[in-house]
């Protein structure tokens, strides 16, 4: 599927920039301040809106998508940009875990100049997916022009200071939640118990070394003294292989987002230590190789007989009793001349994504299939 065209429109305010605009949504670069004043610090944010249906991802996006990624080339006056990131939001589809935003984000950042009082001028190339029914990648131009002169607050300030106040509050230094965490399990099967002190209907998200990823957390119970315990599954990515780790999170560090707590989301990062339970849990799920097998078989059923492929599947079926009289060449024939024209058709397809890349173009084409879930 090609994107559309995007456009641009005309900024009304200095503190806003102009809008980059697609079919599923728009995107641009807002200011706190209308002006740079001697401030060492300020308040900028990328701002995206979603047409309904339609969501972008967060920092760690789950099973499947890519978070926002900004490149700041080309701009002047900017020392440091820092990406805060809002308490994202669950989407479950088709047993796939994704966290992101939808409708309305505004995603925080600190900017430090390289000079105060001076004018700043920031660019930013930000490539990101979008996602309904389908995936669309984009590559966004995004920038804006904030004059020196007196800081005084922009009409955009309020909507940054919202999204502010929802970036998790990172914990430093004593860990005032009480949150301990325990491994089960070998090196490549194990699972994560955390305990903490939090209040409310909490949810916990868990990010890690990039060889890790993790499943949805689970509320299994609280204990007399009311911590919440969480049970989450660590899986393997493929970079685990290519970089030929141990495949053990003993010794590593984590960082967990705990949210639904009446004060806020908190983030805390935390080193595991080695001691490491290898006693298997209660209520594990037992993934042998029989179960994943008859999953697999199951799943094939259920794709075969929906009816975008039932109905091609008897057509099939009444061409192979039509050759029943015929003799064993051509009926060989007859199937490879089959395998040949899907071959062709698949080859035709993905060298026509490729010619659309070299010319430029964005192209979108099975996502959904290229998560190595």
């Amino acid at each position: 599927m090609l994107n559309s065209v995007p456009y641009m429109s005309v900024a009304v305010y200095a503190a806003a920039g102009p809008w980059w605009s697609t079919e599923q949504g728009s995107v641009r670069l807002i200011s706190e301040t209308n002006a740079v004043d001697n401030s060492k610090n300020l308040y900028f944010g990328i701002h995206f809106r979603m047409k309904p249906g339609w969501k972008i991802y967060w920092r760690s996006p789950g099973d499947a998508g890519y978070p926002p990624k900004m490149d700041w080339a080309g701009s002047k006056n900017l020392a440091k940009v820092d990406t805060n990131w809002p308490a994202p939001i669950r989407f479950s589809v088709v047993g796939l875990e994704t966290l992101g935003y939808k409708d309305e984000v505004v995603i925080p950042l600190n900017i430090i100049p390289l000079v105060p009082n001076k004018k700043i001028i920031a660019k930013a190339k930000v490539n990101y997916l979008t996602c309904n029914k389908i995936c669309i990648p984009y590559s966004a131009k995004i920038s804006l022009d904030l004059p020196s002169g007196p800081e005084t607050s922009s009409l955009e300030g309020r909507l940054i200071s919202k999204f502010r106040s929802l970036v998790p509050k990172k914990i430093i230094g004593k860990n005032t939640f009480n949150t301990s965490v325990s491994i089960f399990g070998p090196p490549g099967d194990q699972i994560l118990r955390v305990k903490s002190t939090i209040s409310g209907l909490p949810d916990l998200l868990v990010e890690g070394p990039r060889e890790f990823r993790f499943g949805r957390a689970r509320l299994i119970e609280r204990d007399k003294s009311g911590k919440a315990i969480f049970q989450i599954r660590v899986f393997l990515t493929d970079k685990s292989m290519k970089l030929g780790s141990v495949h053990d999170l003993s010794g590593k560090e984590i960082t967990l987002t705990l949210l639904g707590d009446i004060n806020g989301a908190i983030e805390q990062k935390l080193r595991l230590n080695g001691n490491v339970l290898h006693k298997k849990q209660q209520n594990d799920p037992d993934w042998s190789i029989l179960r994943i097998v008859a999953l697999a078989v199951l799943g094939g059923l259920i794709l075969n007989l929906m009816p975008c492929v039932l109905p091609v599947l008897s057509i099939k079926l009444l061409s192979v009793i039509r050759y029943s009289d015929d003799e064993a060449p051509t009926i060989r024939r007859g199937f490879l001349a089959s395998a040949a024209g899907i071959i062709f058709s698949f080859f035709l397809l993905g060298s026509t994504v490729l010619v659309l890349k070299a010319l430029g173009k964005t192209v979108g084409w099975g996502f959904q299939f290229q998560q190595p879930i």
